[in-house]
């Protein structure tokens, strides 16, 4: 299961753009194959994440919200 998760549209060059999802496994790393299917059950498959980024935490704010620049930096950084 997920325990937490922020999902980003990031550039791609291939693409114009992409979905990136920064998630926090409640039991340890949550699979690609098995995100893009819990999402298209609900929505359309556009709306499905390309890649998917395991976090131990997401970074956090000080107001508790997550931090949307540290996690562009990871997507930056290769992550």
């Amino acid at each position: 299961g997920v325990a937490a998760a922020e999902v980003l549209g990031v550039p791609d060059d291939e693409w114009g753009g992409r979905l990136v999802a920064f998630v926090v496994g409640s039991a340890g790393p949550v699979p690609l194959v098995e995100l893009r299917d819990w999402v298209a059950d609900a929505h359309p498959r556009s709306w499905a994440p390309r890649q998917v980024v395991d976090l131990a935490a997401l970074p956090m704010l000080g107001n508790g919200k997550p931090d949307r620049v540290a996690l562009r930096a990871l997507i930056e950084e290769g992550g």
